[in-house]
Protein backbone atom coordinates (compact mmCIF):
# COMPACT_ATOMS: atom_id res chain seq x y z
CA UNK A 1 0.00 0.00 0.00
CA UNK A 2 3.01 2.60 0.76
CA UNK A 3 3.92 2.08 -2.59
CA UNK A 4 0.87 2.78 -4.41
CA UNK A 5 0.06 5.82 -1.64
CA UNK A 6 3.57 7.22 -3.32
CA UNK A 7 2.06 6.72 -6.50
CA UNK A 8 -0.54 8.42 -5.76
CA UNK A 9 0.64 11.18 -4.27
CA UNK A 10 3.05 11.95 -7.22
CA UNK A 11 0.27 11.68 -9.35
CA UNK A 12 -1.72 14.56 -7.48
CA UNK A 13 1.40 16.41 -7.10
CA UNK A 14 2.06 16.49 -10.94
CA UNK A 15 -1.25 17.30 -11.42
CA UNK A 16 -1.72 20.25 -8.51
CA UNK A 17 1.94 21.61 -10.77
CA UNK A 18 0.05 21.27 -13.71
CA UNK A 19 -3.34 22.80 -12.73
CA UNK A 20 -0.76 26.06 -11.45
CA UNK A 21 0.82 26.27 -14.88
CA UNK A 22 -2.30 26.23 -16.46
CA UNK A 23 -3.56 29.03 -14.34
CA UNK A 24 -0.27 31.22 -15.67
CA UNK A 25 -0.45 30.11 -19.51
CA UNK A 26 -4.03 30.73 -20.17
CA UNK A 27 -5.38 32.92 -17.32
CA UNK A 28 -9.44 32.81 -17.06
CA UNK A 29 -10.51 31.09 -20.71
CA UNK A 30 -10.33 27.97 -18.64
CA UNK A 31 -11.74 28.38 -15.34
CA UNK A 32 -14.72 26.10 -15.04
CA UNK A 33 -12.31 23.35 -16.38
CA UNK A 34 -9.59 24.17 -13.47
CA UNK A 35 -11.84 24.53 -10.76
CA UNK A 36 -13.48 21.22 -11.56
CA UNK A 37 -9.99 20.55 -11.59
CA UNK A 38 -8.77 21.60 -8.00
CA UNK A 39 -12.41 19.80 -6.74
CA UNK A 40 -11.39 16.57 -8.45
CA UNK A 41 -7.81 17.03 -6.71
CA UNK A 42 -9.41 18.14 -3.37
CA UNK A 43 -11.85 15.11 -3.32
CA UNK A 44 -9.11 12.49 -4.39
CA UNK A 45 -6.33 14.29 -1.68
CA UNK A 46 -9.28 13.76 1.04
CA UNK A 47 -10.14 9.77 -0.26
CA UNK A 48 -6.78 9.01 -0.07
CA UNK A 49 -5.64 10.23 3.14
CA UNK A 50 -8.78 8.56 4.33
CA UNK A 51 -7.34 5.16 2.53
CA UNK A 52 -4.29 5.69 4.27
CA UNK A 53 -6.06 6.05 7.77
CA UNK A 54 -8.37 3.34 7.37
CA UNK A 55 -5.39 0.96 6.61
CA UNK A 56 -3.33 2.10 9.34
CA UNK A 57 -5.69 1.62 12.08
CA UNK A 58 -6.63 -2.19 10.41
CA UNK A 59 -2.93 -2.74 10.37
CA UNK A 60 -2.45 -1.93 14.09
CA UNK A 61 -5.80 -3.52 15.07
CA UNK A 62 -4.26 -7.27 13.36
CA UNK A 63 -0.89 -6.70 15.36
CA UNK A 64 -2.65 -5.52 18.61
CA UNK A 65 -4.79 -8.69 18.45
CA UNK A 66 -1.56 -10.92 17.14
CA UNK A 67 0.49 -9.34 20.22
CA UNK A 68 -2.21 -10.15 22.94
CA UNK A 69 -2.48 -14.07 21.56
CA UNK A 70 0.75 -14.17 21.07
CA UNK A 71 1.16 -13.34 25.35
CA UNK A 72 -1.48 -15.29 26.22
CA UNK A 73 -0.38 -18.29 24.35
CA UNK A 74 3.33 -18.48 24.05
CA UNK A 75 3.99 -22.27 23.10
CA UNK A 76 1.05 -22.03 20.49
CA UNK A 77 2.10 -19.04 18.71
CA UNK A 78 5.82 -20.82 18.66
CA UNK A 79 4.34 -24.22 17.68
CA UNK A 80 2.86 -22.02 14.61
CA UNK A 81 5.59 -20.36 13.70
CA UNK A 82 7.59 -23.52 13.92
CA UNK A 83 5.39 -25.32 11.42
CA UNK A 84 5.12 -22.44 8.94
CA UNK A 85 9.02 -22.20 8.90
CA UNK A 86 8.87 -26.00 8.57
CA UNK A 87 6.17 -25.54 5.62
CA UNK A 88 8.31 -22.93 4.10
CA UNK A 89 11.62 -25.24 4.20
CA UNK A 90 9.69 -28.27 2.69
CA UNK A 91 8.14 -26.11 -0.18
CA UNK A 92 11.75 -24.13 -1.12
CA UNK A 93 14.13 -27.11 -0.58
CA UNK A 94 12.35 -29.71 -2.43
CA UNK A 95 13.96 -30.68 -6.21
CA UNK A 96 12.59 -28.74 -9.21
CA UNK A 97 11.47 -30.72 -12.27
Amino acid sequence: MNDISKDLNAIIADAEQLLQHLKREVGSEAGAARERLEKSLAAGKARLQAAQHAVGAGVRTAADATDGYVHQQPWTAIGIGAGLGLLAGLLLGRPRD
